[in-house]
């Protein structure tokens, strides 16, 4: 509005990308980027071009022999645009971790804790390292790729955590013939919804179903069926 009475010109795009930023890093991380005009610059300038290398044609997509040729140069550009986020992401760790150990140092942390404080509680506790301890006892005695099948343990976390947090709460369908479910009657081309949030939770199928255990979708070696912690 102040942009409006000025007769300047507002950037829309530029805006919602700053306001799309701000609610995800006030979410993740506790601040808003936009009051740093240096880091708010950075993540936005990284933010354009990955929308824009995702949205232009790539031959090697199609032509998967051509890839390692580089043409358009997209694997060149994605490889330098990942090692900058990595870099900032380096960066902003090591920031929370000193503002951290400052608090703590002052007599006990009492800040409020976002998403990336959470993330570090988790990997300083030494009651939740069950996954490491898995990656690192496989990869320390081999020198082939890890395969999903060799690490049972991290397969049975992203179970749980889609359980828990499935990337969709209500999934939809429509019925190729006629049946019955549950006393119902439901005719061929019936448009259905799932409640995938309702089943994931239903206390019938699952034991202690609002709690993170990933060890209920592990099958004890010589043990026929399904874990008893279902």
């Amino acid at each position: 509005m102040k942009k409006s009475i000025n007769g300047e010109i507002v950037n829309v795009s530029k805006e919602l990308v700053k306001l799309s930023n701000n609610l995800i890093t006030q979410m993740m991380l506790g601040i808003k980027y936009s009051s740093s005009k240096e880091r708010g610059k950075e993540v936005y300038f990284l933010i354009r071009e990955v929308t824009e290398i995702s949205g232009q044609f790539n031959v090697s997509d199609i032509f998967g022999f051509l890839r390692n040729l580089d043409l358009q140069g997209f694997l060149k550009k994605s490889t330098d645009i990942r090692s900058r986020y990595h870099i900032l992401h380096e960066r902003i760790i090591k920031e929370r971790e000193e503002v951290r150990s400052k608090a703590n140092s002052e007599g006990g942390n009492k800040m409020v804790k976002d998403f990336l404080d959470i993330l570090l509680d988790a990997s300083k506790n030494m009651n939740s390292e069950k996954a490491r301890k898995e990656i690192d006892s496989f990869v320390g005695r081999n020198v082939r790729l890890v395969d999903e099948s060799d690490l049972p343990y991290l397969q049975s976390i992203f179970k749980e955590v889609f359980c828990l947090h499935a990337p969709a709460s209500m999934i939809a369908g429509e019925s190729t013939q006629d049946f019955i479910i549950g006393g119902c009657s439901i005719p061929v081309k019936t448009r259905l919804f799932v409640n995938v949030w309702s089943i994931n939770r239903n206390p019938k199928y699952w034991k202690n179903q609002l709690e993170f255990q990933p060890e209920r979708f592990i099958i004890p070696e010589g043990v026929d069926g399904k874990s008893d912690q279902y």
